[in-house]
C-alpha cells in the first residue's frame, strides 16, 4: 500500500461518524469511540440462529469482525464489501467523505518548525564534504 492509501486509512479510521453511517450496515450502534453492528454484507454463520448479534466492531483502532474468526477489516475493504465495490470505487468513496488527496495532505507542524534547521544541518554537512 502507498504512502497516500495508508493516509486515507488513517483518516478514515479517525473520522468513522463521517462514513460507517452511510454503510447500510444491519443494527449499527454507536460504542465506545465507534459503532458494533451486524456484519450483514457476509453469509451467516450459523444458519440456525434467528437474529444475528452486533459482532462486527468498528473502532478508531481497527475494523474486526468477531464472527467470522477475528477478521480484520481496513476502512477501504470495509467500504467494498458493504457497498460492493472495487477497492479504488472504495477509496474514491472514503477519499469524498474523509478528504485525503494531494490538495489536504496532512502536514507535520513539527517537520515545519524544524524545516530550516535541517536545510542549515544539510548545507554544512555537503560543505564539509567538498
Amino acid at each position: 500500500m502507498t504512502t497516500r492509501g495508508l493516509t486515507h486509512q488513517r483518516r478514515a479510521l479517525a473520522s468513522l461518524d463521517a462514513w460507517v453511517p452511510e454503510l447500510g450496515l444491519e443494527d449499527l450502534r454507536k460504542y465506545q469511540g465507534g459503532f458494533h453492528a451486524v456484519a450483514s454484507f457476509r453469509p451467516s454463520i450459523n444458519s440456525k440462529v434467528k437474529k444475528r448479534g452486533r459482532a462486527l466492531n468498528i473502532q478508531p483502532s481497527g475494523i474486526v469482525d468477531y464472527s467470522a474468526g477475528n477478521a480484520g477489516y481496513s476502512p477501504i475493504n470495509m467500504v467494498s464489501v458493504s457497498l460492493s465495490m472495487s477497492a479504488s470505487e472504495a477509496a474514491e468513496w472514503l477519499r469524498k467523505r474523509v478528504g485525503g488527496g494531494d490538495d489536504t495532505k496532512p502536514v507535520s507542524v513539527a517537520r515545519l518548525l524544524t524545516q530550516p534547521a535541517r536545510r542549515a544541518a544539510a548545507r554544512r554537512s555537503t560543505s564539509t564534504l567538498s
